[in-house]
């Protein structure tokens, strides 16, 4: 396995999977009193660095702010606040419209503090505005720190947008421990998950041919394994517990620029968490955080993995079933139902999906006969569900369905619907072209907690 020495700053390296694997991030800091860096940005990253946007909410700035301010203070660089006056930020237009406000034209960096939103939002105005921004993450709550996209609420819909990543990232164990537990959780949640993801990109890899790192899921595999080993360690905010999570979750981060797409980090689990997410939107329910549906959906795949991998392949009838699968005028009509006002962009997400039968049953055929070896090396690797609920457990998190709030018909629909969220080949594919998609739905649902 090859890791690279100088992993926490921009690098590249010859894989032994055959390509040149890179990161651009100048520098990623991930120790106590890290916060002090901001002050240091001219000599670490550039004389640009002159004049920055502190991008921030209420609670955040309340607990932090004053740190923030003396750290920049010491190192002489300039700073503009741009502080949201509520503690929830959503990452939608009018935020965009507040923090362009706010960044004049002295404006050389932005700073995001905070998790997700604000980052989001960071990431997108760096890059349409050609300015550079550098993360202060103040949880260990998401891999998505490094990401080049930004999640962001448009018109009420939940949309990926290309965005950019930061010159630098500061995360100071001492702002990281201080968290609160659920975004500990979604931290975890948002980690773990990392086990199936790579068992949909191998399986894609088997079938479609599409291009696999396994020294990339060793590498993500063993911090992954090292954050469970720690993991009851987390919730009692062991400081070195915390340290290897953020680490865990920034080698994840980093693991999507070396292969240039977020297959080391996420699958079927996070196509079931945008889902139910983006149905609460729709319905005008309560939300969970994003790395916390993450988890409990990857307890999901895990069943679904289990009750696939039980089934004889051999007596597959490809044939029977693409008459099962719907058509394309039934396919559309349910997208709409299920999908709504974002119908459209499922389509436009799914232009290539076949409904060909002789190339439905070709492609059948050969997910069939891939099955032998897909069973042979996923199998023995399936996570254990119950060390996973004992870890959530001990965050005070959901670990289970029917704490998300969702019923048996809601979370069916989850698993038969979800993986048209995104173009990314998972078990749930399999499922389908091997006609058992439904029976593993049922199967499922009746495992796990649901509400009634």
């Amino acid at each position: 396995m090859i890791r690279p020495n100088n992993i926490w700053q921009a690098h590249d390296f010859e894989c032994l999977c055959g390509m040149r694997h890179s990161q651009p991030i100048k520098e990623i800091a991930i120790y106590k009193g890290a916060l002090k860096k901001i002050g240091k940005v001219r000599e670490d990253l550039g004389s640009r660095y002159n004049k920055g946007l502190i991008i921030i909410d209420s609670m955040i700035y309340s607990l932090i702010g004053d740190n923030i301010k003396a750290a920049l203070q010491e190192g002489n660089v300039a700073y503009k606040l741009c502080l949201f006056d509520t503690p929830q930020v959503l990452p939608d237009e009018a935020s965009i419209v507040k923090i362009m406000v706010d960044m004049d034209e002295t404006i050389d960096f932005l700073i995001a503090v905070g998790s997700g939103a604000i980052n989001d939002l960071a990431r997108f105005i760096s890059s349409r505005c050609h300015i550079p921004y550098i993360s202060i993450p103040t949880a260990a709550s998401m891999d998505g720190y490094s990401a080049e996209v930004s999640l962001l609420v448009l018109n009420g819909i939940k949309k990926t947008i290309s965005a950019t990543y930061p010159m630098a990232i500061y995360a100071d164990i001492d702002i990281l421990k201080n968290a609160p537990a659920s975004l500990v959780a979604a931290g975890f949640g948002d980690l773990i998950c990392k086990k199936t993801a790579a068992f949909d990109w191998r399986i894609s890899n088997l079938i479609n041919g599409e291009s696999y790192c396994q020294n990339t899921v060793d590498v993500v595999n063993e911090v992954v394994e090292k954050t469970i080993e720690n993991a009851l360690k987390i919730s009692q905010r062991d400081e070195e517990a915390i340290k290897t999570l953020a680490e865990g979750l920034m080698i994840s981060g980093l693991s999507m620029h070396w292969v240039g797409k977020s297959r080391p980090a996420a699958g079927a689990e996070h196509h079931l968490a945008h889902f139910i997410g983006m149905k609460a939107m729709m319905d005008h329910k309560h939300t969970h955080l994003h790395g916390i549906e993450v988890a409990v959906m990857t307890l999901v795949i895990i069943e679904v993995y289990k009750e696939i991998l039980s089934q004889d392949f051999q007596s597959v009838n490809v044939e029977a079933a693409f008459e099962k699968s719907l058509n394309k005028e039934e396919y559309e009509v349910k997208i709409k139902e299920i999908y709504q006002d974002s119908a459209s962009q499922i389509f436009k997400e799914n232009e290539n999906k076949i409904f060909d039968k002789d190339k439905w049953i070709a492609h059948g055929n050969k997910v069939k006969g891939s099955m032998t070896q897909i069973k042979k090396e996923i199998q023995p690797k399936i996570p254990d569900s119950n060390r996973i609920v004992e870890v959530l457990k001990s965050m005070g998190a959901p670990s289970s369905p029917a704490e998300l709030g969702l019923s048996k018909e809601a979370l069916k629909e989850a698993i038969l619907y979800a993986k048209e969220v995104r173009n990314k080949y998972t078990i749930l594919e399999i499922a389908e072209y091997l006609g058992c998609l439904e029976e593993v739905a049922e199967k499922v649902v009746e495992k796990m907690e649901t509400c009634k």
